[in-house]
């Protein structure tokens, strides 16, 4: 199987990506499989009844690489378009798909908010689809007059999002009245959102007295817009857990598009009876770089806080906090696991920014793997065991660590 080979330093590109060797071998390694990615993506297609895909690529596609994730996802029939949170993402990412099947839909979810001349004149240029967030931001968009010109709604792609009880980003339902009536306005000229949207804040739990009022809530603007809307226009609620927990959502009725994020890259919800299993598309190794016997009443790394009760056999690895690895790890108590020789080993002393050990079989040599993220490791109990959840996990892999796409 080929390999693409990308340096941590340079931007991710799709598959023209020119294969380099690393500078550091005894360094740190991500390995992303584009058929587990396919695989992820395929299975949410038919979980989803074939509505269309809004695939979340942003943070650098989760720190799998934005452009690669794309350049596949792109030629997938479902494929509806991209969702990254900045214009810098919306840009880079635009670059990246000039040879892709273009144009697909890049649409910015937080980063055109406030709304300004400048995040129109990026939008315009490099064809992304701002999502307006507030009666503000509205304002701005669609009924400001006073430079003489057309207004953005009459320029540019767009989607409205409400806030069905999120209470980060989205319009509140008060204003729904009086988005109706623009929207009306700018169906007599023929223009029309691409898509109207909220977010779920509870997604893996249906039955819940804030997921019922969202639902509700998201079921009354359908209600208010889809009357004046053409079928073009897409409604859209349904993230990943939503995606699996879809009988209870009942979601299909009032959406055509779903935004998957998490399980695309392999990641199962915590509550995983309600799904397929998924392939992990990121593994994430560090190499053995040393050996070496720590004797019973020794001390093994900053502070001294381990203290070897018996003889051990302990292997340091060539990855630390650095490369994005959590230092919550350290901790007697933690249940983190490297995966090493076939075993999970636990974490031996105070990790630092560049190295950590772990305990070590006497199978184990130098030049061995050991996995920290990916297949036969429980993200969700890594996670945990660091006070946070897998994004936080993918999303801080740092640069300093070799991704080989294959």
């Amino acid at each position: 199987m080929s390999r693409k080979i990308r340096s941590a330093f340079e931007k991710p590109q799709p598959d023209r990506t020119r294969a380099r060797a690393s500078l550091d071998p005894a360094r740190a390694r991500a390995r992303l499989s584009h058929a587990a990615l396919i695989a992820n993506y395929q299975a949410i297609v038919r979980q989803s009844a074939g509505q269309q895909v809004l695939a979340m690529v942003k943070a650098d596609g989760y720190g799998h690489g934005a452009a690669w994730v794309a350049s596949h996802l792109a030629r997938q029939k479902q494929t509806w378009g991209f969702g990254v949170a900045t214009l810098e993402e919306g840009v880079e990412l635009r670059q990246s798909l000039s040879t892709a099947r273009d144009p697909l839909a890049i649409v910015v979810f937080s980063g055109t908010t406030p709304w300004n001349e400048r995040a129109g004149q990026t939008c315009a240029k490099h064809h992304l689809t701002p999502v307006i967030s507030s009666w503000e931001d509205w304002l701005q968009f669609h009924r400001r007059r006073s430079t003489g010109r057309r207004t953005w709604s009459r320029q540019l792609p767009f989607e409205i999002k409400f806030n069905t009880g999120m209470n980060r980003l989205g319009m509140g339902l008060e204003r729904l009245r009086e988005i109706s009536i623009d929207l009306l306005d700018l169906s007599s000229e023929g223009i029309y959102p691409s898509g109207i949207l909220s977010h779920l804040a509870l997604a893996e739990d249906a039955a819940a007295p804030l997921s019922l009022r969202q639902k509700a809530e998201f079921e009354a603007l359908y209600g208010e817009l889809a009357a004046i809307m053409p079928d073009s226009v897409d409604f859209h609620l349904s993230n990943s857990a939503a995606i699996w927990n879809h009988k209870k959502w009942a979601a299909g009725a009032l959406t055509r598009r779903v935004r998957p994020g998490l399980a695309l890259y392999g990641i199962e919800s915590e509550i995983r009876k309600l799904q397929p299993q998924l392939t992990p598309v990121l593994n994430l190794e560090a190499p053995v770089i040393l050996l070496h016997e720590l004797h019973r009443g020794e001390a093994l790394g900053y502070g001294g806080r381990f203290v070897a009760e018996k003889r051990e056999r302990i292997a340091t690895l060539g990855i630390g906090y650095a490369e994005g690895i959590p230092r919550a790890w350290s901790t007697s108590s933690s249940d983190a696991r490297v995966l090493l020789g076939g075993k999970l080993q636990p974490f031996t002393g105070t990790i630092s920014m560049d190295l950590c050990a772990v305990r070590a079989s006497t199978s184990i040599k130098r030049g061995d793997w050991a996995r920290i993220l990916g297949e036969g490791i429980d993200p969700w109990k890594q996670a945990r065991a660091a006070g946070t959840i897998p994004y936080e996990l993918l999303t801080s892999i740092s640069r300093r660590v070799q991704r080989i796409y294959e």
